[in-house]
């Protein structure tokens, strides 16, 4: 496995925001290539909403990997939009 995210707790939902999911840990590739770090929150993934580690996984599974795929993500307060063109879950 690739990626591996997390449901946002109690403390993050209310200092951050109410959605998203942590990343946990990301390999070197492709993820990490992409800019994607462990600790980032992903809100959305090709401008779909991610409310859980199950919608993310969802998304991921459904989208062609030799697509770019855009994913929006809260970094330190900011959000910042990652592109990657191939991702395997």
């Amino acid at each position: 496995e690739s990626i591996r995210g997390r449901e946002l707790d109690a403390r993050e939902r209310k200092e951050k925001t109410n959605q998203g999911v942590v990343i946990v840990s990301c390999s070197s590739n492709p993820w990490g290539q992409s800019g994607l770090q462990s600790g980032d929150t992903i809100i959305e993934v090709n401008q779909q909403s991610i409310q859980s580690p199950s919608d993310f996984y969802e998304t991921i599974k459904k989208h062609d990997p030799q697509k770019p795929m855009a994913v929006l993500v809260l970094r330190k307060g900011q959000l910042q939009q990652f592109v990657a063109v191939t991702f395997k879950p």
